[in-house]
């Protein structure tokens, strides 16, 4: 567990590791990676689903640098979190940078995507009461959360909401209902130096390729995103998760 992990745990008693992709059974803990949720998860109406960046960072974080440097305010997904819980939301606080351990492909999270589909497989699409799903997902995150869209389109019934951060996607769903999740329902809080919230024009092959809206997260820098724009981030989330 990283530092941010048990520093989260300390301030997000809510949280805390119940399940793991790759498989629950104590033969295969060397080889699956936990993922963090908050209690009674099978329960909930409303769940959010936190997704980072690629490369080192790991489950809690948005960037290693702004938690070195700064803090886990700014650069943990803590505060993600807690408003989370304020609300009543379930979360999910995935891990999709762990592809491998001990030289083994850890399955279910060999990718990012492949880390997102297996838990949207085997803990989403199974809870019962759940209705409304929203996701939070930061740089090749949304890539990861554009993929679900195009490998399971029948989940555009839940997905109410996505919020990406800088998000890296270049491609779209085939399917239409699901690429009007984009449409309608998403929004690219992307780098800039504009006012937060203002929109970030792009010529209409990129918009083609990418097609939510983006606008500005109120921050030039690309790990910053998350942490400037939450506010609007959640704005968002809620007036789709009602």
């Amino acid at each position: 567990m990283s530092r941010v992990q048990r520093g989260a745990n300390r301030l997000c008693p809510d949280i805390g590791e119940v399940l793991r992709c790759g498989g629950a059974q104590p033969e295969l803990a060397d080889v699956s990676v936990p993922v963090f949720v908050t209690p009674h998860l099978d329960e909930a109406e409303t769940v959010v689903v936190i997704i980072q960046g690629s490369g080192k960072v790991r489950a809690g974080m948005w960037a290693r640098s702004l938690c070195i440097n700064n803090s886990m305010t700014e650069g943990s997904q803590i505060p993600y979190v807690q408003r989370c819980v304020e609300k009543g939301w379930g979360v999910a606080v995935l891990n999709p940078n762990e592809n491998m351990k001990k030289g083994k492909i850890i399955h279910g999270s060999a990718s990012p995507q492949e880390h997102l589909l297996y838990f949207y497989d085997h803990v989403l699409a199974r809870i019962p009461k759940l209705r409304r799903v929203g996701i939070v997902a930061h740089s090749f995150g949304g890539v990861a959360a554009v993929d679900l869209l195009c490998t399971r389109p029948d989940c555009v019934e839940r997905v109410r909401a996505m919020a990406l951060t800088d998000s890296v996607h270049k491609h779209v769903p085939e399917d239409e209902a699901a690429a009007n999740t984009l449409r309608e329902r998403c929004v690219n809080f992307v780098s800039s130096s504009l006012p937060l919230g203002s929109p970030v024009s792009v010529s209409a092959a990129w918009q083609a390729r990418t097609l939510c809206p983006r606008v500005s997260a109120g921050h030039r820098l690309h790990e910053w995103t998350s942490h400037a724009s939450i506010d609007l981030v959640f704005d968002h989330l809620e007036q789709h998760l009602r």
